[in-house]
């Protein structure tokens, strides 16, 4: 429980100052690269963990090493004047920049409705607000859409997805993680679902 309080402390007030002006900004995380380019800030991001590998621009970007393990001394050589982490495992990364004079911003949604409000806090963080709505009525839009399709969907007639997130140890997604949301959400029936992570 204080790890999740911590969690949501750092992402709502750790916020850099809105409307904050950033034009070089490094993303460990895929969720925050995906955001990034979903508001018009390609140009800005100057480096990217090896996880992030959507959109396919972000192939092209600097790699900063992985998600888990980036390298610092990289991070450090790309000037940036924002790093985007995610999780409690990337906190001692955060103090090491922060020791640097290097402003960082923890976002770490684990829902749907956390992954929509990561969209907004980014967007006015970034003074990208109209970017921002904008990519949310497309996605509650999409995610209408999804629902609609699918609720006529018998549940015996819908496939059985295993979702693998690591191969060692083997790590799958739970029924209560936002991958498992997403699972359900696109009609599927998540074959790790009883699980409550």
């Amino acid at each position: 429980m204080k790890k999740i309080i911590l969690v949501i402390f750092l992402l709502f007030s750790a916020l850099p100052a809105a409307h904050a002006e950033f034009e070089r900004i490094v993303s460990l995380a895929p969720e925050t690269t995906e955001i990034l380019f979903s508001l018009g800030l390609d140009e800005e991001i100057v480096g990217v963990s090896s996880f992030c590998n959507y959109p396919a621009a972000a192939l092209k970007k600097e790699q900063v090493g992985s998600f888990s393990r980036p390298n610092i001394e990289k991070i450090i050589s790309l000037k940036p004047d924002l790093v985007l982490l995610t999780g409690l495992e990337q906190q001692e990364i955060s103090w090491a920049l922060n020791k640097l004079n290097i402003k960082t911003m923890q976002v770490y949604p684990s829902s749907t409705a956390e992954f929509i409000q990561a969209i907004e806090k980014l967007g006015e963080a970034l003074n990208r607000q109209r970017q921002a709505r904008a990519e949310i009525r497309n996605l509650n839009k999409s995610i209408h859409d999804m629902e609609a399709k699918i609720k006529d969907v018998p549940h015996n007639k819908r496939p059985k997805i295993y979702m693998e997130i690591w191969h060692d140890p083997l790590i799958t997604a739970g029924g209560s993680s936002f991958l498992g949301e997403i699972i359900e959400m696109a009609g599927g029936i998540n074959i790790a679902g009883q699980l409550n992570k």
